[in-house]
């Protein structure tokens, strides 16, 4: 698989899920956050909020 093709998650606690990238679209939040329209020359680091 190549790195285009996957998404790397990291939790809150720090553990980190590289997945693929069709299985990560199919939540409408990291979707959203993967087709905004913000450009930046690295990857982002959006931080998603805890549920606990």
């Amino acid at each position: 698989m190549k790195k285009e093709e996957t998404v790397k998650l990291i939790s809150a606690e720090g553990f980190e899920f590289v997945i693929d990238k069709k299985a990560a679209m199919v939540s409408q939040t990291i979707r959203n956050m993967l087709t905004s329209q913000v450009v930046s020359l690295k990857p982002s680091m959006e931080k998603l909020p805890s549920r606990r």
